[in-house]
C-alpha cells in the first residue's frame, strides 16, 4: 500500500513538473521581448525657411507696373513714388527708407522747361530706359516749377557748403536696397552711361500749404 501511494505521489510531481514547463516556455519569449528595449525612429526635422523681412513702412515702390498711391500726392510718371502715411503733416517732410539708384545721365542747370513740369528731353531719354529695363523703375529730378514735386537726397547733391545744388535734372534707375545690389546695375549701364553715378538715396515729398 505504502509502495502505491509512493508511486502516485511521484506521478503527480512529474506531471506538475511538465505543465510548469510548459507554461514558462510560452512566456519565456515575451518576457524578453517585454524587457527588450525599443528604439525610437529618428526623422531629421527639415530647416525652417527663413522669414523675408516685412517691408518698411516708408519703402520705395520700384516696380513700375505697382506703384504706390497716395490719396494727398499724385506721383508722376517720372517720380519714384514710396509709401507715406495715411493722412500727411503739413509743411513736413516725408522721407522715404533708403535704397540706390544710377544716376545715368545729368542735364545742365538752367535747362528750359519745356514741358512745365519736366525737360522734354530728358523725359524721352528716361522713357527709352524705362522700356529697356521695364522691372525697375526709372525716374527723373527736374529743377522745374512744381510744388507738389518728388524730391532726391544724396552725397554730392550739393555743394560742399551745402547751399547750392550740383546735380539738379538728372535721370536715374533705382538699383535695389544694399550697395551690393547697386554695384551689379551700375556695371550693367557703365558701358551706355560712363559718367554713371551709384548713389544711395532718399526719396521725400511735403505737402505744402501757405
Amino acid at each position: 500500500m505504502k509502495q502505491r501511494l509512493f508511486t502516485l505521489s511521484l506521478l503527480l510531481l512529474v506531471a506538475l513538473g511538465c505543465k510548469l514547463g510548459s507554461t514558462t516556455a510560452q512566456n519565456g519569449p515575451a518576457a524578453e521581448n517585454s524587457g527588450a528595449e525599443i528604439n525610437p525612429v529618428t526623422t531629421t526635422a527639415e530647416p525652417e525657411a527663413t522669414p523675408k523681412p516685412a517691408p518698411q513702412a516708408n519703402a520705395v515702390c520700384p516696380d513700375p507696373a505697382k506703384p504706390c498711391h497716395h490719396k494727398q500726392k499724385h506721383f508722376d510718371d517720372w517720380e519714384l513714388s514710396f509709401k507715406m502715411p495715411a493722412k500727411l503733416p503739413v509743411n513736413t517732410a516725408i522721407k522715404s527708407a533708403p535704397f540706390y539708384a544710377v544716376i545715368m545721365k545729368t542735364f545742365p542747370m538752367g535747362e528750359d522747361c519745356d514741358g512745365g513740369e519736366f525737360i522734354e528731353a530728358a523725359e524721352a531719354d528716361r522713357k527709352r530706359e524705362q522700356a529697356a529695363q521695364p522691372g525697375r523703375k526709372a525716374f527723373a529730378s527736374y529743377e522745374c516749377p512744381n510744388m507738389g514735386a518728388v524730391n532726391y537726397d544724396f552725397p554730392g547733391r550739393f555743394d560742399a557748403k551745402n547751399e547750392n545744388i550740383v546735380i539738379g535734372n538728372f535721370i536715374a534707375i533705382y538699383a535695389g536696397t544694399t550697395k551690393a545690389e547697386g554695384e551689379i546695375q551700375l556695371r550693367s549701364l557703365s558701358s551706355k552711361y560712363p559718367q554713371a553715378q551709384l548713389k544711395q538715396m532718399t526719396a521725400l515729398y511735403e505737402l505744402i500749404e501757405q
